[in-house]
């Protein structure tokens, strides 16, 4: 299970942060905002497919001549390490700084980043909620995140699909990308378990969170204004 229109090869943003090389700025506390970036630039993939057009200003795709680089690939991330520098944050922020700014005449103010209808967010209790939100969440025209515990601090990744149990309904394998990593790439079935302590991981790393952000017209589109 995939968010809508992303596949193995095709869809899906791994914007990596430079950690100051190539002449960037530094990013290193700007997980969040990279993927922050991946999220709006998917959601904005879907906006124009769905027959609209985006503001005038708005960034959008790749930077010139960028197209095939490893990291600061993507020009949204540009306008939040242009804004945040390299602060730490929450892709909450991020969405809610983004889409006010850019997009004024669908969002004049943030509310709709707070009442479930562009954006939610989950700290999971069990193996359950986490399930039921991912796969809620992407067949709910949504794209995810995941915070994790890792030796540095809590670090964020984006979440493009999972693999779940047609018959349980629980998630077994995440597919993710790392704004850490220094590569354009997906790690593919990082695996779901519970620990011994009771303890949520993908992977190696205790999930302390979920986040989704909504395709337009958003989760609950006859509540909006």
């Amino acid at each position: 299970l995939f968010a809508e229109g992303v596949s193995l090869d095709s869809g899906w943003y791994d914007l990596n942060k430079s950690f100051g090389q190539g002449g960037f700025s530094n990013d290193s506390n700007m997980c969040w905002a990279a993927v922050t970036t991946n999220m709006i630039q998917w959601w904005q993939d879907r906006y124009i497919a769905d027959g609209n057009i985006l503001p005038v200003g708005a960034p959008n795709g790749f930077t010139p001549g960028r197209e095939h680089a490893n990291f600061r690939q993507l020009a949204i991330f540009d306008a939040f390490a242009s804004h945040f520098s390299n602060v730490g944050g929450h892709e909450v922020s991020g969405v809610a700084w983004y889409f006010p700014k850019y997009f004024p005449e669908l969002f004049p103010n943030t509310d709709h980043f707070f009442d479930h209808t562009y954006y939610d967010d989950k700290f999971p209790k069990n193996l359950k909620e986490f399930s039921d939100f991912i796969i809620n969440g992407f067949k709910e025209r949504g794209v995810l995140s995941i915070g994790t515990f890792m030796r540095s601090g809590q670090h964020t990744r984006s979440l493009w699909g999972c693999k779940y149990n047609t018959n349980t309904g629980i998630v077994e394998k995440l597919y993710l990308v790392d704004s850490n990593d220094k590569k354009a790439i997906m790690w593919l079935d990082v695996p779901v378990s519970v620990s011994t302590s009771g303890k949520l991981m993908a992977g190696p790393h205790e999930i302390s969170s979920l986040s989704v952000l909504y395709a337009h017209p958003g989760r609950n589109a006859s509540t909006l204004l």
